[in-house]
C-alpha cells in the first residue's frame, strides 16, 4: 500500500495511508475496496453474478473511491459501502440505475392505485439519496409496500439492501 501522501509545506509524509480505489461489478457487487494495494483481488469479471466490472465511473472517469484511510476506529472496521453516486460528476452509477428498474417493475406488479404507485415512485429517489424526505419516504414505502404483499416487501427489501441512505435503512431494519 502507497503510505506517502502530501504534507501541508508540500513534502510527502511516509506514515498516512492514501485513499484508495474500489471494484465494483455493474450490478454493484464489490471486488475490492482496495484496487491499488491489492492489485491481486481485481477481477475482470463478477464471481456472483459474472457481470464485467469497473473502478472508474463511466461518465468521467474518475476513480470510484475505496477504502479510506481512517475507516477503522480502536480496532473495528468501518463496513465499506459501495457509492451510489460519482464522487466527482455526481453521475449515479450503473448498480443504482439497475436496481431502480428493478424497484419499479416489482412496483409495477403489485395491487396499487395509480395515485399509490406515483407516490411510491416519487419516494424512491429518497431511499437512495439522503434527503428531508427520507424518513418519510421510507415509512411510507414500508407502510405500503409490507401491507399488500410481505413477500413482495421481503424482495423489495433485497433488491435495495445495499442502496439504501442511512436514514432509511435504520426504518427498514428489523425490529
Amino acid at each position: 500500500m502507497n503510505h506517502e501522501t502530501n504534507t501541508l509545506d508540500g513534502r510527502s509524509s511516509p506514515n498516512t495511508p492514501t485513499p484508495e480505489t474500489a471494484q465494483v461489478c455493474l450490478n454493484g457487487h464489490l471486488i475490492t475496496a482496495r484496487a491499488v494495494s491489492q492489485p491481486e483481488s481485481r477481477r475482470e469479471r463478477c464471481p456472483h453474478c459474472n457481470e464485467v466490472t469497473i473502478s472508474e465511473c463511466l461518465a468521467c472517469n474518475a476513480a470510484i473511491p475505496g477504502w479510506q484511510p481512517g475507516a477503522a476506529v480502536y480496532g473495528a472496521r468501518k463496513a465499506y459501502r459501495v457509492p451510489n453516486f460519482c464522487a466527482n460528476c455526481n453521475q449515479s452509477h450503473p448498480w443504482l440505475l439497475r436496481t431502480l428498474r428493478d424497484v419499479s417493475r416489482t412496483y409495477r406488479k403489485l395491487p396499487l392505485t395509480l395515485e399509490e404507485n406515483a407516490v411510491l415512485k416519487a419516494d424512491l429517489l429518497h431511499l437512495v439519496i439522503e434527503t428531508q424526505r427520507s424518513i418519510l419516504a421510507a415509512r411510507r414505502t414500508r407502510e405500503t409496500v409490507e401491507g399488500l404483499d410481505p413477500a413482495r416487501w421481503e424482495h423489495l427489501r433485497w433488491l435495495l439492501r445495499e442502496r439504501l441512505c442511512d436514514t432509511a435503512r435504520l426504518v427498514w431494519e428489523p425490529a
